[in-house]
């Protein structure tokens, strides 16, 4: 069983969880947010991931995945997508399947609806909890 761990901050990211939750019909995966102080003892093979942003999957193997990465391993496991995630590992499209993801990552409270002030446009990880 894999373990998805994700901004739980983020309304946009709950509810791309919640979107996985549903096609989830195997129940493979387990989830947790990322501000969870117990995280890094439940899941050390993300120690090297502590202050990087972005989506993390931990495989059954132990080894973490962030981010666009985190995204195919996570989506390669579900019907129907995994008929279409080989595409990831395509070169080229690989490129284009990282940029996109970092725009959303970037993007991803103004998608919720969920800026105030400024804190749209400051980095998460530069962010005071």
């Amino acid at each position: 069983m894999g373990a998805i761990v994700y901004d739980g901050e983020c309304a946009f990211c709950i509810k791309q969880i919640q979107r996985i939750q549903k096609f989830d019909k195997k129940n493979q995966f387990m989830y947790d947010v990322r501000q969870n102080k117990n995280i890094i003892k439940l899941y050390p093979e993300l120690k090297e991931f502590e202050d990087v942003d972005g989506l993390r999957f931990c495989s059954k193997d132990h080894v973490a995945f962030i981010g666009a990465d985190a995204v195919y391993q996570i989506y390669s496991k579900l019907s129907p997508f995994y008929l279409l995630a080989w595409a990831y590992k395509i070169p080229g499209l690989n490129y284009v399947f990282k940029a996109i993801y970092a725009w959303i990552a970037r993007n991803r409270y103004k998608f919720s609806a969920q800026c105030e002030d400024e804190v749209c446009e400051i980095p998460f990880n530069e962010r005071k909890s």
